[in-house]
């Protein structure tokens, strides 16, 4: 048989396929639409079908004797409508730039522990460091925690945290990934002299469960997801329990246990192919009630040692109750537009209300009451051209701060105090009514491109920023160079210039004029080279930094621009996969060195009055250069995992040296008995080193359609006294050190359906 395969409009059809199932033979036409195919004598099937035409299937009786057939065969065009095929590919763990990481929502899950925080699994990169277990916030490079630049789906959080900085309000189960830069951010993100993190929601694309519930150490967790490619919805819920867990065990107890919440939810709508609209809402929430709350921590072992921090003077502080009651929502909508096959526009707008109030009412009856309103707009406009990657965009926001603060200032710089001097003798005290307004505006454009095939990579960016509260107009270039001598090595350098606001929401800096504080500067030069290859993944980073402009304490509780920094050192990482071998190896290790230089120096000492009379006030010295909280000089991680069947080990273990801080160096009285403690020089005394090891075994198993996963973790495994901060009591004739985690085994479960 033989012939040719046209359209209805008499067009030759290539490429369709004549066949006869039964037999298992068939032919193709070719550009001419002409066909061959050998049959036997007798009737059979014949099915003529190209994807975009109508198919035809007929009989067909082939003569018993040879012969020649001629048939042709006429197919109906028809639109070629076919589902959706999606692409989904996972982050890698780590980038290919030196200084630069990628986080998956899995790896923030399976952080060993990181209690389900991404800000711990920030910690646990290399050249990040924290205050203390405690704590989510995170120092980098040498910058302080406020130096950090965060933001939710383009949208700026300036405290996104739980509980005073505990952990963050970014549930595991809301983070589809998190790109944090250590430095070499482009152009993009400003508002950092530190590290910049971006988290990404879910809801954006489909999701690939439809939901889990489950129950750990921290909280527990309600999780759902449905839709398809046009549209859908992601919803998650979270809530610490053990204050509740408290009142069912003990309901006489008078004390409580830190609570917190936060829910997410996410729609998603593509009104056509080019366009997708985006609309999310968080709610978060924290507070405790601990009446005592120095006895309460001595209760739970966080003070050790012998002392009684609040005996001595007569005085007690039993009747001190500390409070806090912070709420904050989040409010987004996004569109994104594409404008052809190599350009997008994403348009990004944000409500952000959070209401502050935190309080120790007792002797003092101290409270930080503080409502703030930001309004935020982000445009970015990507276009890719043969060899350039060009980004350009602008975003910008309205924030209303008002509030009262009465309260003393050492109360105010609690959670990173590094100063062994008591609270009691820092006897300034703020009034203040807040009602601040800012606007702030940057503009940016990025230029990447690519020289010989991939070989050399260039990237220049620029961003112009416009601060209204202190009239500021910052200027921040970039530039970056890559050079990749073989496909798995990449060697960078990056040179740029960044600034990081103060005076921003919820922050409390008071200067002495009341005039804003200015922005800090931080200039910034990398070195970094990788290897990506097979099983065996590493690099090495180095890096020298200057700060200026810094904020510092230029007399006591106020404030004031005009301080300098410097910082520089070394990071390394190394990470072990083989193939087909169920265990990953990462080890990592940085050295640093940070220094701070303010100008004016001064402490709380004895000095005289015009009378030549010794009264207790502030003496000043000669500016120094000083160790401030964030210089931690080494940090060395190595972690484990073991796979076998459905279960699966895990070992993390953290050395670190410990941090600077202020020491006590001589204790005076005046005539009347009262009793002052004398410091040394900032930062001249070092805490105990840093260590602790974490452990995890976890199971995995199905049941009915759902998977299991059931685990065991023990924080703090060798139960190592690591110090906080050390406290001498209200007469300086005891010292005593607030401890971190104690060894703490918790188990959890989790339930994907």
């Amino acid at each position: 048989m033989q012939g040719f395969v046209r359209s209805d409009d008499g067009t030759p059809v290539a490429g369709a396929m004549i066949d006869v199932r039964a037999l298992g033979r068939s032919t193709t036409s070719d550009d001419s639409g002409r066909y061959e195919l050998s049959l036997p004598a007798g009737a059979h099937t014949l099915r003529v079908h190209r994807m975009d035409h109508v198919p035809i299937e007929t009989q067909v009786v082939i003569p018993a004797q040879e012969a020649q057939i001629a048939r042709d065969w006429r197919l109906q065009r028809r639109d070629l409508r076919l589902p959706p095929v999606v692409v989904r590919a996972s982050r890698q763990a780590r980038s290919t730039n030196p200084g630069s990481h990628v986080l998956s929502g899995a790896d923030i899950q399976e952080q060993i522990g990181g209690l389900e925080d991404v800000m711990r699994n920030v910690q646990s990169l290399p050249g990040v460091g924290s205050a203390s277990d405690f704590h989510g916030e995170f120092f980098v490079r040498g910058a302080g925690t406020h130096a950090n630049a965060i933001y939710l789906d383009g949208i700026p959080i300036f405290f996104p945290y739980h509980i005073l900085g505990f952990n963050s309000i970014f549930n595991p189960g809301i983070v589809e990934s998190a790109e944090f830069y250590a430095g070499g951010a482009p152009a993009a993100y400003g508002g950092a002299t530190g590290g910049v993190l971006l988290v990404r929601s879910h809801g954006t694309s489909p999701s690939d469960h439809r939901g889990d519930a489950g129950l750990s150490y921290v909280s527990a967790h309600v999780r759902a997801a449905g839709g398809d490619e046009q549209q859908g919805w992601a919803l998650s819920l979270r809530r610490s329990y053990h204050d509740q867990v408290l009142r069912l065990v003990d309901p006489e107890n008078t004390s409580q246990i830190p609570s917190f919440y936060d829910a997410m939810a996410r729609a998603r709508w593509m009104p056509s192919p080019s366009h997708r609209v985006v609309v999310g809402l968080l709610l978060a929430g924290d507070g405790l009630s601990i009446p005592s709350p120095e006895a309460s921590a001595l209760r739970h072992d966080l003070i050790r040692d012998d002392a009684t921090p609040l005996s001595g003077s007569g005085q007690s502080a039993s009747r001190d109750r500390l409070g806090l009651d912070n709420q904050l929502a989040v409010g987004s909508l996004t569109w994104r537009a594409l404008l052809g096959p190599r350009a997008w526009l994403e348009t990004v707008v944000g409500y952000v209300p959070q209401r502050l109030g935190f309080s120790l009412k007792g002797e003092n009856n101290e409270s930080v009451q503080i409502e703030s309103r930001t309004i935020t707009l982000r445009q970015d406009l990507a276009v890719q051209k043969d060899a350039h990657q060009l980004r350009f965009g602008f975003e910008g926001y309205r924030a209303q701060t008002d509030g009262l603060v009465s309260a003393y200032a050492a109360f105010l710089g609690l959670r990173q105090s590094n100063s062994a001097l008591n609270v009691s003798d820092q006897k300034e005290r703020y009034q203040i009514v807040m009602d601040v307004e800012r606007t702030f505006a940057a503009v940016y454009a990025q230029d990447d491109w690519s020289l010989r095939d991939g070989a050399v990579e260039l990237g220049t960016g620029l961003r112009y920023e416009r601060d209204g509260l202190a009239r500021q107009n910052l200027l921040s270039p970039r530039l970056a160079a890559t050079f990749r001598p073989a496909s798995d090595w990449s060697l960078r350098g990056t040179w740029g210039v960044s600034h990081a606001l103060r005076s921003t929401p919820l922050e409390v800096q008071p200067t002495r004029s009341g005039a804003p504080l200015s922005a800090e500067r931080a200039t910034e030069t990398t070195l970094g080279l990788s290897r990506h290859r097979g099983a065996l993944q590493g690099g090495v980073s180095a890096y020298v930094k200057r700060f200026d402009d810094l904020v510092y304490e230029a007399e006591p509780a106020y404030y004031s621009n005009g301080g300098r920094g410097r910082s520089h050192g070394v990071e390394t990482w190394l990470q072990l996969t083989p193939a087909r071998k169920p265990i990953t190896l990462r080890a990592q290790y940085a050295w640093s060195k940070t220094e701070q230089r303010d100008e004016s120096a001064w402490r709380r000492n004895w000095t005289q009055d015009a009378a030549g009379a010794a009264i207790w006030g502030t003496v000043s010295e000669e500016p120094y250069w000083y160790r401030p909280v964030q210089d931690q000089r080494h940090q060395f991680a190595v972690e484990a995992r073991l796979r076998h069947r459905s279960w699966e080990f895990g070992a993390h273990l953290q050395l670190a040296s410990g941090l600077p801080f202020t020491p006590i160096t001589a204790v005076e009285s005046d005539a009347e008995g009262n009793v002052y403690g004398l410091v040394g020089r900032k930062g001249s005394a070092q805490l105990p080193a840093y260590q602790r090891l974490d452990l995890r075994l976890l199971r995995h198993f199905q049941a009915k359609s759902v998977d299991w996963r059931v685990f065991v973790e023990v924080l703090n495994a060798t139960a190592a006294e690591n110090v906080y901060m050390q406290r001498w009591n209200r007469d300086y004739t005891q010292q005593y050190s607030v401890t971190m985690v104690p060894l703490l085994p918790t188990v959890g479960v989790e339930a994907s359906f």
